[in-house]
């Protein structure tokens, strides 16, 4: 692979102001751009415009419809809340699930998205032959490939 073909991600350098752990941008894989936590939880909430779908598919190299359904988003509805322009909270939930995923993937590989989407998308021994995004369909799943993430980065054998 040549430079060319690498999509790098850089983040915006912290401001000085920020506390370590909101230092980068939170949501960036789905186009959202915020460092506060609370502020993501309350987009969540209130539901992602739905173009975050989008933004999300070219982040991470997948078709909508491939995405869309690790988020157990069906076609059906996923045509109804592009008719609406939102997401609703459950939804959101899924959705921000797999692009902290891509972020995190995107950290571990320190910048190298490339890397990092064909990471979660490849079956790991770890999780039992499972991919991370095929994991992360439940809070406890997305729970162990963060923990998993964070053994690599570590060194630990994983």
């Amino acid at each position: 692979m040549n430079k060319a073909e690498k999509k790098i991600f850089t983040p915006a350098p912290p401001s000085s102001s920020a506390s370590p752990a909101t230092r980068q941008y939170i949501g960036h894989s789905l186009g959202v751009k915020t460092t506060s936590q609370g502020r993501f939880i309350s987009l969540i909430r209130s539901g992602f415009d739905v173009n975050v779908i989008n933004t999300l598919s070219k982040n991470i190299g997948l078709p909508e419809k491939t995405l869309v359904q690790y988020a157990a988003i069906t076609p059906r509805t996923l045509s109804r809340r592009k008719d609406q322009g939102k997401l609703h909270t459950d939804e959101s939930d899924r959705i921000a699930r797999i692009g902290l995923l891509l972020d995190d993937a995107i950290d571990l590989f320190k910048g190298d998205s490339l890397k990092a989407s064909e990471w979660v998308k490849s079956p790991k021994k770890a999780l039992g032959g499972s991919s991370p995004l095929e994991y992360i369909d439940t809070e406890v799943g997305f729970q162990e490939v963060q923990d998993l993430i964070g053994r690599i980065k570590h060194g630990v054998f994983s």
